[in-house]
């Protein structure tokens, strides 16, 4: 570009004339800012879709931390109807009670009590398939957190947090256990039905806590075999209970 004033020539783009400072005539266009912010706008949906997959991640763990005691509810039940005895063992008594816990009370290691309580689950359910086709389902009737229950109309509605913690450490006396660990603790009042060929062959509602201690859930008291044998009618499924019962010899 040549300036028009003193006539010095210089670059094109240039504003003004390096000699006299004249604007020049053809100034380079303004940077525009969209343009500016161009890898701004190329980055803005990456920046959306982290945050919202962020959201998505807190709304998970809300939902997990606040329902855990459904999930672990749903495994007792699920554990029981496959005959998961081991599992629900985990699930019944806290990691560091649980190995003296099953030695002392049935003179056995955990490995011995799963063998006989699977065999006293297959003889169950095999049993009861012999007799047609077999549903068991369950359903939580109420819950409540135990320092606000009001609702349940069991044992456990005179029971708060604190109550049910020097039960478990009455419980767990003479085991590694620390009830001050248990940080929540829920009653629930669960109805569960079997069903064999369609007519109802045994239902109950059971009343168990469920709480979180050490950073896991257990529950307290759930279903077991013994509560359902002792719905069952004894002349239609005499064979069922005598060999459960003769199964579960092994370990009394």
């Amino acid at each position: 570009m040549i300036c028009s004033n003193c006539g010095t020539q210089y670059e094109d783009g240039q504003a003004f004339c390096p000699n006299c400072g004249t604007p020049a005539d053809n100034p380079a266009p303004a940077a525009s800012p969209l343009h500016e912010n161009n890898d701004i706008n190329q980055k803005l949906p990456v920046l959306i879709g982290a945050c919202v997959i962020v959201l998505l991640v807190l709304i998970v763990l809300i939902a997990s931390l606040s329902g855990g005691y459904k999930k672990a509810v749903k495994k007792s039940f699920k554990y029981f109807e496959k005959g998961k005895s081991e599992k629900l063992l985990n699930l019944t008594i806290p990691k560091k009670v649980r190995e003296d816990f099953v030695d002392e009370m049935y003179d056995a290691d955990i490995d011995e009590y799963a063998e006989v309580y699977d065999a006293a689950y297959d003889a169950f359910w095999d049993g009861l398939k012999e007799e047609g086709k077999v549903k068991f389902t369950y359903e939580i009737k109420e819950a409540e957190n135990l320092d606000k229950l009001d609702k349940l109309k069991d044992e456990f509605s005179k029971m708060d947090l604190d109550d049910f913690k020097d039960l478990m450490d009455e419980a767990y006396d003479d085991y590694d256990f620390d009830a001050d660990k248990i940080k929540k603790a829920y009653g629930v009042e669960v109805k569960w039905k079997l069903e064999v060929d369609g007519d109802k062959a045994a239902s109950d509602t059971e009343d168990i806590v469920v709480y979180k201690y050490r950073g896991d859930w257990y529950v307290m008291s759930p279903l077991d075999l013994g509560d359902v044998i002792g719905e069952l009618d004894y002349d239609d499924y005499e064979d069922v209970i005598k060999d459960v019962n003769d199964e579960l010899k092994e370990l009394n």
